[in-house]
């Protein structure tokens, strides 16, 4: 009888070979797919034209008319907002809508600050949000703008 000689590599390879189709054939089954929810899905969609109020406490913007042009795309807000006063003529609103809960800043070209948070109303038609100065940086000290204060939006 001829002798049979195997190699002592063979048999772990085997092993691992049979051990990686039967992961890769458990893994076709889509039913068991684990998938992971989305980062922080917006629960309403702001994309429209807004019209609304400027409130700050500088003289001469108090109820100041604003129209804001929102696109929203996932979670992510992005639009132009301006007013007739106050500095704000072409201010660009970048932010994220988690929920009800908007987030993010205005700018204006070569302008910084303009922080911003509030929310969108649970029907989606109406928006309220907070926004610091808007500065533009000079050698003198930053100056204000477009000043801070309380934004009311409606669709």
């Amino acid at each position: 009888m001829p002798s049979r000689r195997t190699s002592n590599l063979s048999l772990p390879l085997a092993g691992m070979l049979a051990a990686g189709l039967i992961a890769a054939s458990a893994c076709n089954d889509s039913s068991n797919m684990v998938t992971s929810p989305g980062s922080g899905a917006a629960s309403v969609n702001v994309t429209g034209t807004w019209t609304g109020t400027f409130h700050s406490g500088v003289a001469g913007c108090s109820a100041v008319p604003v129209v804001a042009n929102l696109t929203q795309s996932g979670d992510k807000v992005t639009g132009s907002v301006t007013t007739t006063s106050c500095g704000l003529s072409s201010g660009h609103l970048n932010g994220m809508l988690t929920g009800h809960s908007l987030t993010g800043s205005m700018g204006m070209q070569g302008c910084t600050g303009g922080a911003l948070s509030g929310t969108v109303n649970v029907a989606g038609n109406q928006i309220s949000f907070s926004m610091d100065d808007l500065k533009k940086p000079l050698v003198t000290g930053d100056q204000v703008v477009a000043p801070g204060g309380d934004i009311t939006l409606t669709k």
